[in-house]
């Protein structure tokens, strides 16, 4: 048992990486078009190509013709953790900007082809992960050196951890490739689609650094010095179902369903090397580097099944009003056994509207998204699972208010600029765990987007 306290938060501080920024759910972005930035919800909306990742069936009811929209994300954001126990007293931060974050979609609606119109689109893109993160230590490594001098102690040998020097680049990314065929039937009142998408997600994990400790048998002061780097991949696909509804003119209903990707990680280990500075903890360093290697290994880290459901109505030809939400089935999906520590369902809930300032020229956006991510509380207080939370942040409850504007270049070419700011609700996610470590997690996030709509012919 002192033998699995000592390795497993390391375990997880180097090999549990996934760098969420935006994902309201585990690993999952639902900002994936500068339209969404603009108005929070796009779930039912018809008007645009990008509208595959969010209503897949309604490319049967837009305008016949090839769409095409064009859209990147600027991230710029504000992570915090703190870490206080066995003698560590420290905050951790990362503010290091994402620039790029692309998804391009087409869309082909062939109009009438028997009695239904017929639609075919493509996209690929970013759909989870978040990029890049640059961490100056995480309650990960602080958990690590106060487990390590927990463990010491245990076997007599009295040890106090004294901080933290850790430098941790981290990265997450999952790609999206795919698409859908939809027809609608009865004069457009409905409209069904199918389809999938292949996914190719990668994590990496740099980390450098000291842990420092205070053992009166070692002469006082010491250390494990840590040089790790390795990446991870894996590949899945997902199938998409969608169904649209018309009950009314201007009124349009969505619901659609995707499935759980799974994603099984293989690790790749290019540097491996634990040293201590004393020499009589030099066996307990080359264990623990031993221990750490992973090279071959497999996990899995699945993105979870989605249902997806919208409305939107146009009150008058200026002003359209929108809702629209997720459930995500977190607690079924497989997650390498952290799915234990989130309820049944995640889920996000949009709601946003649109008003032409300047008809056929220049619009408007508002809106507003609450998501709970679907952690427990439980999560916050695990010592099995703290070493994951450095750099997942799973945050559980957000609130992001967003605006934009779409403008009108020329006929069929739109510009959209989307803002976003996201923040956790109710403060700082805190924890105290068995042993007395005190924990908080807290982040916000900024978000432009830019995006160009053309309908080609």
């Amino acid at each position: 048992m002192k033998r699995k306290l000592l390795l497993a938060p390391l375990m997880g501080l180097l090999l549990l990486v996934s760098s969420n920024l935006f994902a309201n759910s585990v690993d999952y972005s639902t900002a994936q078009s500068a339209s969404f930035l603009m108005m929070a919800t796009r779930q039912a909306a018809t008007d645009a190509a990008d509208i595959l990742a969010y209503n897949p069936a309604g490319i049967a009811l837009m305008i016949p013709g090839l769409h095409i929209s064009v859209n990147n994300q600027y991230y710029v954001m504000k992570y915090e953790e703190t870490f206080k126990g066995s003698g560590i007293d420290e905050k951790y931060t990362d503010d290091r900007p994402i620039p790029v974050f692309p998804n391009v979609y087409g869309v082909y609606n062939m109009g009438k082809v028997g009695s239904g119109n017929l639609a075919l689109g493509l996209k690929a893109g970013v759909i989870g992960g978040g990029g890049y993160l640059d961490w100056n230590g995480t309650t990960g490594t602080a958990f690590a050196a106060a487990n390590t001098a927990k463990t010491l102690s245990g076997n007599g040998l009295a040890t106090t951890a004294t901080r933290t020097a850790i430098e941790q680049d981290v990265s997450s990314v999952y790609y999206g490739f795919g698409g859908s065929v939809a027809y609608s039937m009865l004069d457009d009142r409905v409209s069904l689609s199918l389809g999938g998408q292949y996914i190719y997600a990668q994590k990496t994990a740099e980390t450098t650094g000291k842990l420092y400790f205070n053992t009166a048998a070692f002469g006082g002061e010491w250390n494990l010095d840590i040089d790790s780097k390795f990446d991870c991949d894996a590949k899945g696909y997902s199938l998409i179902f969608g169904l649209d509804v018309r009950p009314v003119d201007k009124l349009t209903l969505s619901l659609s369903y995707e499935t759980e990707a799974d994603l099984k990680f293989k690790y790749n280990q290019d540097r491996d090397k634990v040293t201590a500075s004393f020499a009589g903890a030099n066996s307990a360093a080359d264990e623990l580097q031993g221990q750490l290697n992973k090279e071959g290994e497999e996990e899995n880290f699945n993105l979870p099944a989605i249902a997806r459901m919208g409305a939107e109505y146009a009150f008058t030809p200026a002003l359209t009003m929108a809702i629209g939400g997720e459930l995500f089935f977190v607690h079924d999906m497989d997650y390498n056994g952290v799915e234990e520590y989130f309820q049944k369902l995640g889920w996000e809930l949009n709601v946003g509207g649109i008003y032409a300032l300047i008809p056929s020229k220049l619009k408007v956006g508002l809106g507003v998204t609450l998501a709970d991510v679907g952690s427990k509380d439980s999560l916050f207080d695990s010592e099995d699972e703290m070493a994951a939370m450095g750099a997942n942040n799973w945050s559980t409850h957000i609130l992001m208010g967003s605006c934009g504007i779409v403008y009108t270049i020329m006929q069929d070419l739109d510009l959209v600029v989307g803002y976003s700011y996201l923040v956790t609700y109710d403060g700082p996610e805190k924890g105290k765990t068995p042993s007395g470590y005190e924990v908080s997690y807290d982040r916000t996030v900024q978000n432009i987007a830019i995006g160009v709509n053309y309908k080609v012919f």
